[in-house]
């Protein structure tokens, strides 16, 4: 809270975030989207970066592709760790992120990402950051984001 502040000057903002990062843990998941950079899939990145909402899936990504849907699973948990599907939804996620402290209301984020019903996108995002997209006090940054998995450095 005292960052928040307006009040510090330098000196003083410096300490505190000196002693903020002594003391903050690292979080217990990453959080942080890997973009795959691996030839294969870099247009299904690439398409889903311009269209989050885009819900082709394995086999038709595969068809356009001239590839299997097994080379397309292995590359995305090669190059990012996580299957087509969670890098997907991290993406989501983070766009929701953007939109939300953007001041979008949950409906209009909720349509712009491609979910039927807000209520779909509202659990889908509550099993990936532990908390409702409403919950989210998006302008300050003391929230229960931090303790959503988010990492905290």
């Amino acid at each position: 809270m005292r960052l928040t502040g307006l009040d510090l000057d330098a000196a003083a903002r410096a300490r505190t975030e000196a002693v903020v990062f002594d003391v903050l843990d690292p979080a217990e998941r990453q959080f942080a989207l890997e973009l795959p950079g691996d030839p294969r899939i870099d247009a299904i990145a690439r398409a889903l970066l311009d269209d989050p909402a885009d819900d082709r899936g394995l086999r038709e990504w595969a068809a356009l592709l001239g590839t299997s849907e097994r080379t397309i699973t292995r590359a995305f948990r090669g190059a990012t760790g996580l299957s087509f599907a969670q890098w997907r939804q991290a993406l989501r996620v983070h766009e929701a992120l953007a939109l939300l402290s953007a001041g979008a209301g949950v409906r209009g984020v909720s349509e712009r990402l491609g979910y039927s019903q807000p209520s779909t996108f509202i659990a889908a995002f509550r099993r990936v950051m532990n908390v409702t997209p409403g919950a989210l006090d998006v302008r300050n940054p003391v929230s229960p984001v931090l303790s959503a998995g988010l990492p905290t450095t």
